[in-house]
């Protein structure tokens, strides 16, 4: 038996863009999954797009607006069918080669995933930037996202790049689609030495594209952070130090902006990592500050998914009938992660 494959959109209010994407991936997929978190008049607009095409392959669900798909990723996962999904954003396209060859690339394959080049264009740029590697393409049953913003797929199995004849296209607006995670930033950026080291080894798998997240390298590298914290009797639960923190953005956004642009721009880097250091300083200086960090440690282990039980249809429909008509977005995912964390503490 072939194997079957689903393509998977997230909208949110962009429908006049996922409904180009449908119409240009609708030919190569055995069907196109849409989680939409659209306001209802947009909604409605996916939906008569849906009719008026005769587009069967297309299936639409509607979710509460989190204000990022992220968390979402697990819940849209389930609604496909296929043993075989691609997961693609209403800004980005796929080339030529990569539609016309999909198909036979899931079937020759003994692989798990596929990363892909993702060439990088801003809206007031007129060329391609640089190129990130995406995990797009995966066996359904061997993917697991936690729900964290720009996250890659985490792939129980083998990963393996595709020729540079198949690439995407990411053509970025920030004016047209203003983003709300930034909010969640506060969870983020701030980390135990777990935290970071858990997150080394996921910059480390998610630039070097190694087979698998067991790579030698990998161990070598957590074994010498692992010493230095010793030696430095740094606790693995507690807060990075200011010194640590900078350091730990210094070598990530590096290594970003390596691989974007195939050069290193050290000052406006250094520049970033003392504001961020600031941006910190008035984070723990906020009410909220120390269970802010105390969920931030457990979101970055186990995930927001798993944190707030977004993978079930129960929840998602609990959700919907309580915030329907309430305002949505990142403030009511914040919400949420705070709401969760206060049952825990009632509770322990």
């Amino acid at each position: 038996m072939k194997n079957q494959l689903s393509i998977i959109i997230f909208s949110r209010n962009d429908v006049e863009d996922a409904f180009e994407l449908i119409k240009d991936v609708y030919s190569i997929c055995n069907e196109v999954v849409v989680i939409d978190q659209s306001d209802d008049q947009k909604h409605k607009f996916l939906i008569n797009k849906k009719k008026e095409n005769n587009f069967k392959k297309l299936k639409i669900f509607y979710s509460i607006a989190l204000g990022d798909p992220a968390p979402l990723r697990m819940w849209g996962l389930s609604k496909c069918s296929g043993n075989w999904v691609f997961l693609i954003d209403t800004d980005e396209r796929l080339n030529e080669d990569l539609k016309r060859d999909i198909k036979k690339i899931i079937n020759v394959k003994n692989v798990d995933g596929f990363a892909i080049k993702r060439f990088e264009k801003f809206n007031d740029r007129q060329k391609f930037i640089g190129f990130t590697w995406q995990i797009r393409l995966y066996r359904k049953n061997k993917a697991e996202y936690k729900g964290l913003t720009h996250e890659l797929a985490n792939i129980n199995g083998t990963v393996e790049r595709l020729q540079e004849k198949y690439f995407m296209n990411h053509n970025i607006n920030y004016n047209a689609r203003p983003r709300e995670y930034g909010k969640l930033d506060k969870f983020y950026f701030r980390m135990s030495y777990n935290t970071m080291n858990q997150e080394i080894s996921e910059n480390i798998y998610k630039f070097m594209l190694f087979k698998n997240k067991n790579n030698f390298i990998i161990k070598i590298i957590n074994s010498i952070i692992v010493l230095y914290e010793k030696l430095g009797f740094k606790k693995p639960e507690k807060e990075l130090s200011n010194i640590d923190y900078f350091m730990f953005y210094l070598i990530k956004n590096s290594g970003f902006s390596k691989r974007l642009s195939n050069k290193i721009n050290l000052i406006d880097i250094i520049k970033s990592g003392i504001n961020l250091l600031k941006q910190i300083k008035k984070w723990k200086k906020e009410e909220d500050s120390k269970d802010v960090f105390e969920i931030s440690k457990i979101i970055n282990k186990i995930g927001i998914i798993k944190f707030l039980g977004l993978n079930k249809d129960s929840v998602i429909s609990a959700l919907i009938k309580k915030y329907k008509n309430k305002p949505q977005g990142i403030d009511l995912l914040i919400y949420l992660l705070k709401n969760r964390y206060r049952q825990i503490k009632k509770n322990t």
